[in-house]
């Protein structure tokens, strides 16, 4: 046969195809609470809270909040993400991290001095 090309996939290749990949937007739109604020004039932490155990563990099991996509969200360098927290008893989620250089509160590049307005690179990971 010509013009016909056939590819085979492993057991594995197929079920990817399959399954819909979990997205962060659907896991956040779950949460009861996300909020952010500063925590001293260089840092910046994020909590996110559930109401439903099941939504938590998705958004722990997702393997969608590390270290390096939470740096590439806040355009920081991997290491100034300083923890991630994932909290069962509470069904909460603290993340901490250094501001981008120049960003400190009330500096003059600072756009919110309260760090109150930063959860939005969250829906980009």
């Amino acid at each position: 046969m010509t013009g016909v090309h056939r590819t085979t996939s492993s057991p594995a290749q197929e079920a990817a195809m399959t399954v819909p990949a979990i997205k962060i937007a659907d896991l956040l739109e779950k949460a009861v609470v996300i909020r952010t604020k500063n925590a001293g004039p260089f840092m910046l932490t994020i909590d996110i809270f559930f109401d439903d155990e099941a939504a938590f563990e998705a958004l722990q099991a997702s393997g969608l909040i590390t270290q390096e996509r939470i740096a590439e969200a806040y355009r920081v360098p991997p290491a100034s993400v300083e923890g991630i927290h994932f909290v069962p008893a509470v069904l909460g989620l603290k993340i901490t991290l250094m501001k981008p250089a120049g960003t400190a509160s009330g500096e003059l590049a600072c756009r919110d001095v309260f760090g109150a307005q930063q959860h939005i690179p969250l829906w980009t990971l």
